[in-house]
């Protein structure tokens, strides 16, 4: 587990933690990561829980999380991801968890997260979902 919350990071920064293959849990609260650092943390081979909670400008770079085939679970509470955002984690087949609380997501964006058919566990808490 790697704890980065509230830490001024770049996609350099998050670069360096590939060679971590020991690395399954990576907390990045309260950090403004972007589709630049997002493409980064998506190259951590054993990558299985992403915390995004409180983030700034995560939303658009969703889509570079693809790579990170072994997700399993995604916090993005309290982010800025609205419902076009969510299209960009359709490829990620193996996530169990996501929590989406307290974001601009709505029912109409749900229907991007239909394709992951091992989805469990859905935060909606304070949305607009109906």
């Amino acid at each position: 587990i790697l704890n980065l919350s509230d830490v001024s990071l770049t996609a350099k920064d998050l670069a360096e933690l590939a060679p971590l293959e020991g690395l399954t849990t990576l907390i990045l609260n309260g950090t403004k990561v972007g589709a630049a650092e997002l493409k980064e943390v998506a190259g951590i081979k054993n990558l299985a829980n992403l915390y995004l909670a409180e983030t700034k400008g995560a939303g658009p770079g969703l889509k570079e999380l693809a790579a990170a085939s072994g997700l399993t679970r995604l916090c993005l509470t309290r982010s800025d991801v609205t419902d076009a955002d969510l299209r960009g984690l359709a490829g990620l087949d193996k996530l169990s968890n996501l929590s989406l609380g307290h974001t601009k997501v709505t029912s109409e964006g749900l229907k991007s997260l239909l394709p992951l058919k091992e989805l469990e566990v859905l935060n909606l808490q304070g949305t607009k979902v109906k």
